[in-house]
């Protein structure tokens, strides 16, 4: 749950990329909403590996990435 927080503020922070947050049965869930019609899975797969580094970073540990 707080990796999620973390990586939610620190990628708004960077500016790479704006994810949503969401609450569900007291647990932390990371979302987001394409809204680009041109938005490639690529581009997807980009803001997953940004999520999991911030991610990886605030645990201190490596996370599995998504796979291209």
């Amino acid at each position: 749950d707080r990796a999620n927080l973390y990586a939610r503020k620190a990628l708004f922070a960077s500016g790479d990329a704006v994810v949503a947050g969401t609450k569900v049965a007291g647990r932390h869930y990371l979302k987001f909403t394409l809204l680009n019609p041109e938005t490639t899975t690529a581009d997807i797969t980009a803001v997953l590996d940004l999520i999991a580094g911030h991610a990886e970073q605030y645990l201190g540990e490596s996370l599995d990435r998504v796979a291209s």
